[in-house]
């Protein structure tokens, strides 16, 4: 569903439609070496959404960018990583 932005001009109600950039799609099944009695297969494909979304949100400006990148690391530690194993998000350093 688009977001709208509505506002009122001279006492009438004017909303416009915000494009989505991604059509719905369907996610493809995680590979099987990944799931395991550590890792669920709904976090993994939680984790396949929540890199798209970090993807993505490369293209917001630089306040909002480090909101939903906040956000996205939250969710992830929210979801259930087994001790020891972290996700990378792209950004560090090898051996950090």
């Amino acid at each position: 569903m688009a977001w709208r932005i509505c506002f009122v001009f001279n006492g009438k109600r004017f909303c416009i439609n915000i494009p989505i950039l991604v059509r719905r799609f369907e996610l493809p099944e995680p590979d099987p070496w990944i799931i395991t009695d550590l890792i669920k297969e709904r976090f993994v494909k939680d984790l396949q959404i929540l890199a798209t979304i970090d993807q993505l949100s490369s293209g917001l400006s630089a306040g909002v960018k480090k909101q939903v990148q906040d956000t996205l690391r939250r969710s992830v530690e929210a979801g259930g990583l087994p001790e020891g194993i972290k996700v990378d998000f792209g950004k560090e350093k090898p051996g950090a």
